[in-house]
């Protein structure tokens, strides 16, 4: 037979978990690990009765009070020893809790039980105060976390170096790298995998890296950028991935802009967008298109598909199937192959291949004719002359292509450029309605593939396409976009990368003025520091041709990932001053501090180092390690301090934190508010939960909620309710209504003006004055005072009467009903059972056996006299009551009852014998009166006779 058990766990529950909470609420003080394991502690039955001995126990999370999924590994805890049914074991379910609701199921198997019985109900895991806090907010300064139920901004440690902490933003999973420090993820994650993979894409950072948004993107390498998009990857130092799917930058310097699937491999290679790109080696770029592959050195492909430039610095402009395998080669068109260093081959629409066959060859498959005019052609190899027209030493073999409009032009002096096509006369100007110029080049090996007005004036410099571009920095690249001004009043701009390795993807009117800065598109946008990202999105032009608007990166490393109007940096003019501040996306948002970070929203500012605001409207973090969530016109100004969200919210104290609400304020070390509107911490550690102007002012005092609450003393606590105040050290009041606690360690649970004056004091109910020192007075609901003035006494009014039940069952106890004076205990004839009559003469015999004395309490003073038998006696006399030590009044009443009725049968024995007694007396009275009667006759008869024998007579 299986012996039924049961398991009682509640309480023992929420005091294990409260013991976890402060394990974790302390966690971000040390640099140590608190783990994931918590201590759990149960009481067990069998049968009816506590468990003793050693069970085997189950334990098992899931997401729903019954059925639902489980949650974590199960933990089996075999051989626990169990005493008085009371056992304590450890659990570790992993790192599962992310502030999800989960309930506890517990399995036991017993001696000699077979298998293990599954306890019902599920056992639901409670919050505790500390571990509410903190799921909310921890100390900014040690990087904690700061959540919110759908994700919000979390702050990480940041590793062993001191670099800063993460700031992780969207889905819960997303993550640093591990050891990582200064990394940013704005958002995004939390995607489901398809099948038949199971879980969520998150997105991952490294050292300074940042992450947009997006999912399943990876920004892992040291000051790399992922803006946005699904499945991207940056992962080597200043790597770039603007957006799309499935792209990859691996190598130092690479960039992707965009598209599908495409991969930067090589460094500070680029690839524009499209989809199946790759850019393996360095400075190796593809513009877009499909398929494409520059597999070595300054190898361009321009677009097109399943294009490959695997030669030094070779070039496929577009086209289809085309390959430039020799160093300098280009190849254009359709199954074009230039497999020899210098071989220019362009090959028309056919479909067999056509090939070099010798170093340096220029071959055109044109089967609807070739056209080559000298003065003002299509195309053109122009050998490279200086300035004074004679053949240049370096780089005498090295001819200039120029293709396109016939005044598409290289420098003089320029070597190794290259002009794919695209280009306007001067003179279209006057027959167009936009100024449209030939493409030219300044610098040795730029190179234009196509488009209008593009202009290539730093070394190795390249213009993909699009019109008036320009780049003019070292190794500079622009993709496309641009546009031209239109005469009508259309205002356009052209994109400019005029730093060494800077990179314009698209858009229109960008420029990267930094080193090695990177916009992958938008409007007006612009890099003026070195290794400045901007990932997209914009601004407009005025009437004066000028912008404001675009998003800007201003200081070193600064990365703006999209939206309009955004700053990363101060932009006071000195670029090194504010690095690596981030502005994920959103409207006129500002990270001006060092490593400082916007997530989103419009109108927020994060001004100082280490600051962040995860988005919202007009919100300002403007002290180190100041943290907002998110909301509106909330402001974090002391040093690791926290507005999570809300309204109107103002923390300035150190490590202070706002969780959110409405015109909140914490101005005290370390305090919190939880929420509510217009509450106050103002003192070291204070706390107000929630509710309606409450104000916590004493040092480490709380208040959990209700309005208008104050409490001012020291580690006081106002639980909730309406206007109360607790005023005195350690004062409490759990809740009602004008409540006053102001003595010392005072206490009142509720009720309405009750006043708790006496340390240590109580008061309870309605109008309840405890005013002297250890005091407890309870008030029942009649509207008048009733007051305690001596010192620990308790005072209580009950005009409905008092009840004291001893039992669960209320069926025994004592009471004072109202309007009585005198206890009266329970002794309903229904109540009791085992009746036996007592014998009244032995209970008096015995009762004048026992000792009567007078006496005084030790507790009282030896003037204050007492008369009775001791508890001892009385119980060796009678054997009642549950303990030698006490006298019950039912049994002392019992006692003198059962006494008295002996006297009774004792005086009514003897009232029958005094009635019989004094019928005998009265009869031999009147025997005593009838021979009193006949002694006088015979005295009177011998009177007679003696007279008549003194007289002679007969």
């Amino acid at each position: 037979m299986r012996t039924r058990l049961s398991i009682l766990l509640p309480l023992l529950l929420t005091l294990a978990l409260l013991t976890f909470g402060l394990a974790a609420a302390q966690g971000p003080r040390s640099q140590a690990t608190i783990g994931t394991s918590f201590a759990y502690q149960g009481r067990l039955n069998a049968g009816g009765s506590p468990a003793e001995g050693i069970y085997d126990f189950k334990f098992t999370l899931y997401d729903d009070a019954s059925g639902g999924t489980q949650v974590g590994s199960t933990v089996v805890k075999d051989d626990v020893g169990l005493s008085r049914g009371l056992f304590a074991v450890e659990l570790d379910f992993g790192d599962v809790f992310r502030g999800q609701a989960v309930w506890l199921e517990v399995a036991v198997k017993g001696p000699g039980d077979a298998a293990f019985t599954t306890l019902a109900p599920r056992q639901a895991l409670l919050p505790t105060p500390y571990a509410l806090y903190a799921t909310r907010a921890a100390d900014a300064a040690t990087a904690g976390e700061l959540t919110t139920e759908v994700g919000g901004i979390r702050l990480q440690p940041g590793g062993a170096y001191t670099g800063g902490p993460n700031v992780i933003g969207g889905f819960a999973m997303n993550s640093a790298a591990s050891g990582a420090y200064g990394a940013t993820i704005s958002g995004g994650g939390g995607q489901l995998k398809l099948p038949p993979d199971v879980g969520y894409w998150i997105n991952t950072a490294g050292n300074y890296a940042a992450v947009g948004g997006g999912s399943d993107n990876h920004a892992t390498g040291e000051n790399s950028t992922v803006s946005g998009g699904i499945h991207n990857t940056a992962s080597e130092f200043w790597t770039t991935v603007g957006g799309g799917f499935g792209n990859s930058a691996t190598n130092s310097g690479a960039t992707v802009a965009g598209g599908g699937n495409n991969a930067a491999g090589g460094g500070d290679a680029f690839v524009g967008g499209g989809s199946g790109n790759t850019a393996s080696q360095w400075w190796a770029t593809v513009a877009g298109g499909e398929k494409n592959l520059a597999a070595a050195n300054h190898a361009t492909v321009g677009g097109g598909q399943s294009n490959t430039a695997s030669g030094e610095v070779a070039t496929v402009p577009g086209g289809a199937g085309n390959t430039a395998q020799g160093a300098y080669s280009l190849a254009a068109g359709h199954n074009a192959r230039a497999l020899h260093d210098g071989a220019f081959v362009w090959a028309d629409s056919g479909g067999d291949t056509f090939s070099s066959s010798a170093a340096d060859q220029f071959m055109v498959r044109a089967g609807g004719g070739i056209t080559v005019t000298a003065t003002g052609g299509a195309l053109r190899l122009e050998p490279t002359h200086d300035s004074d027209g004679y053949l240049r030493t370096y780089g005498a073999d090295i001819a200039n292509v120029i293709a396109g409009c016939e005044q598409n032009f290289a420098g003089e002096g320029v070597v190794g450029a290259t002009i794919s096509g695209g280009g306007a006369p001067w003179p279209f100007f006057y027959f167009h309605p936009f100024d449209a110029k030939p493409n030219f080049i300044t610098e040795d090996f730029g190179a234009i593939g196509g488009g209008l007005s593009n202009r290539a004036e730093g070394y190795a410099a390249t213009v993909g396409g699009g019109e008036n571009n320009a780049a003019t920095g070292d190794y500079s690249t622009v993709g496309g976009g641009g546009g031209a001004i239109d005469t009508r009043g259309v205002l356009k701009r052209g994109n400019v990368a005029s730093a060494s390795g800077s990179t314009v993807g698209g858009g229109i009117g960008n420029e990267t003025g930094g080193a090695s800065g990177t916009i992958s598109g938008g409007t007006a946008n612009s890099v003026s520091a070195a290794f400045g990202t901007i990932g997209g999105g914009g601004g407009e032009w005025d009437a004066s041709g000028a912008s404001t608007t675009g998003n800007r990166a201003t200081d070193e490393y600064g990365t703006v990932g999209g939206g309009h109007n955004n700053q990363a940096g101060d932009g006071a003019g000195t670029t090194q001053d504010r690095p690596y501040a981030t502005v994920g996306g959103g409207n006129s948002n500002t990270a001006s501090g060092e490593t400082a970070t916007v997530g989103g929203g419009e109108g927020n500012v994060a001004s100082a180092r280490f600051t962040t605001v995860g988005g919202g409207i007009g919100n300002t973090a403007s002290f180190q390690f100041a943290t907002i969530g998110g909301g509106w016109s909330n402001t974090a100004s002391g040093d690791g301090s926290t507005v999570a969200g809300g309204v109107g919210n103002n923390v300035s104290g150190l490590n202070a934190t706002i969780a959110g609400g409405n015109d909140n304020r914490a101005g005290g070390q370390i305090a919190s508010v939880g929420g509510g509107r217009n509450n106050k911490a103002s003192s070291y550690a204070a706390t107000v939960g929630g509710g309606v102007s409450n104000e916590a002012t004493g040092e480490r005092s709380t208040i959990s909620g209700g309005a208008s609450n104050k409490a001012t003393g020291y580690a006081s606590t106002v639980a909730g309710g309406m206007n109360n105040t607790a005023s005195a050290i350690r004062s409490t009041i759990s809740g009602g209504e004008s409540n006053t606690a102001s003595g010392t360690y005072a206490t009142i649970p509720g009720g309405h003006m009750n006043v708790a004056q006496g340390s240590y004091s109580l008061a309870v109910g309605r109008r309840a004055k405890a005013l002297s020192t250890g005091c407890f007075v309870w008030g029942d609901s009649t509207d008048a005072d009733i007051t305690c003035n001596t010192t620990n006494a308790w005072v209580a009014r009950a005009t409905g009467g008092v009840y004291f039940y001893t039992n669960a069952a209320l069926t025994s106890g004592v009471r004072v009903l109202a309007g009585a004076s005198a206890w009266s205990s329970v002794s309903d004839r229904k109540l009791k059972e085992n009746f036996a009559i007592a014998n009244a003469q032995d209970v008096l015999d015995r009762l004048s056996k026992v000792p009567i004395t007078t006496w005084n309490y030790k507790a009282q003073d030896a003037s204050i006299r007492h008369m009775g038998p001791v508890a001892q006696d009385f119980y060796a006399a009678f054997g009642l009551g549950e303990d030698e030590r006490l006298i019950s009044t039912i049994d002392a009443d019992g006692v003198a009852l059962a006494a008295i009725q002996g006297l009774y049968e004792i005086s009514t024995g003897q009232a029958s014998r005094i009635q019989q007694l004094e019928a005998e007396n009265a009869e031999l009275k009147h025997q005593m009166e009838d021979l009193q009667t006949r002694l006088a006759n015979l005295e009177a008869l011998v009177a007679q006779m003696a007279q008549r024998g003194a007289g002679g007579g007969q």
